[in-house]
């Protein structure tokens, strides 16, 4: 009897097809570690995953405001070190300019090293993270105090998200260490310092002693307040991290492949398929053969 071959080379071909549509899903799985990549693959494991995803990018999201954060905290604290050990340096050159044994020439001397030490904390007073002033507020993008010593910025602090809900102010406003405007404002003490040292002022000196102290005091205690943030920021990244790698966990459980397991299934896969390459080949042309 004669039977079309139509028919086998149909199913030959579908098979060749379905083995080709294996492979490279086989192929993907193996590249991309993901066992179910669409909705359709595995609908609850999906949706699932997509909201540790969500979790993940989140965690990351505020490590990176953490860092910012952490940036401009330890950019004051090294400010207000620095800050600290050259108005120490004023202090004591206070103290020696208010011994009554000193000359004119000798406090006019002294003077003019205040002058440099005023210059050098203001430029600390105007220092930058990035491209950010740090004791500048919001208004960041300028130098908070100008040539004169004049507060130019804004007391307001920006805050950053330890957890969900959980809001902390970053760093410290201007006013805190420096005094901004106020009986002990930095630059203006030592201002008013240079002058009493240029003008022989022995009483002037010694009123401004006070001062200095008094203004290398808040610096210090200023820079001291620093610590707990930096230590709440390090505790709320170490959480965050460990957030981050849970979720990435439970993504992988969920739509995750095993490596080995997903290479051993591409190996198997392409073999099936180039065991259908070769029998397709042995295949005849569509037509009629004549059997029986």
């Amino acid at each position: 009897m004669r039977v079309s071959d139509r028919s086998t080379f149909e199913l030959n071909r579908r098979e060749l097809l379905r083995r080709a549509e294996d492979l490279a899903d086989a192929q993907e799985t193996a590249l991309t570690g993901q066992r179910a990549r669409r909705p359709s693959d595995d609908p609850l494991a999906f949706a699932v995953a997509t909201k540790e995803r969500s979790r993940e990018i989140r965690e990351d999201v505020r490590q990176r405001a953490l860092v910012a954060a952490q940036t401009r905290i330890d950019v004051q604290e090294q400010s207000l070190a620095d800050i600290a050990t050259v108005l120490r340096r004023a202090e004591e050159l206070t103290i020696q300019a208010a011994n009554d044994s000193l000359t004119a020439e000798e406090r006019l001397n002294l003077a003019t090293e205040v002058t440099a030490i005023r210059d050098t904390v203001r430029g600390l007073m105007n220092a930058e993270a990035g491209d950010r002033y740090v004791f500048g507020g919001f208004d960041d993008d300028q130098p908070p105090f100008d040539d004169t010593g004049a507060f130019t910025g804004d007391l307001a602090r920006p805050q950053v998200e330890l957890a969900d809900g959980v809001r902390m102010s970053v760093g410290v406003s201007a006013d805190v260490p420096f005094d901004t405007g106020g009986p002990e404002d930095v630059l203006a003490v030592l201002v008013d310092l240079e002058a009493a040292m240029a003008a022989d002022d022995e009483a002037a000196i010694q009123l401004n002693l006070g001062r200095v102290q008094g203004a290398h005091e808040r610096v210090v205690s200023a820079r001291a307040s620093l610590g707990g943030q930096q230590n709440a920021i390090a505790v709320a990244d170490a959480v965050a991290e460990r957030m981050k790698g849970e979720a990435k966990v439970h993504q992988d459980a969920l739509v995750g492949a095993d490596e080995v397991d997903a290479l051993i299934d591409f190996q198997r896969v392409q073999g099936a398929y180039n065991a259908a390459v070769r029998i397709a080949a042995e295949l005849p042309p569509p037509g009629l053969v004549e059997v029986g």
